[in-house]
């Protein structure tokens, strides 16, 4: 099973947006991530870099938005 970790802009401890990530989805203006307990968050931006070997998705973040993020609906 490959589980993920994602980042907001950076790889970086303190731009971990979520732990565990099984799937995401790609809508024009956001990112849909779960995580192993079925847990979603949407994210405002959009993919910059994917390494799957290495367990690795950065997003960044549209113009404009802030860091904030939510739940999905």
């Amino acid at each position: 099973m490959c589980l993920s970790t994602a980042y907001q802009n950076v790889v970086s401890a303190d731009a971990i947006l979520m732990k565990n990530v099984m799937s995401l989805e790609v809508k024009p203006d956001r990112v849909i991530l779960k995580d192993l307990m079925e847990r979603t968050l949407s994210v405002p931006g959009s993919l910059k870099e994917v390494n799957l070997v290495d367990g690795i998705v950065v997003l960044e973040p549209v113009a404009g938005a802030s860091k904030t993020v939510g739940r999905a609906q």
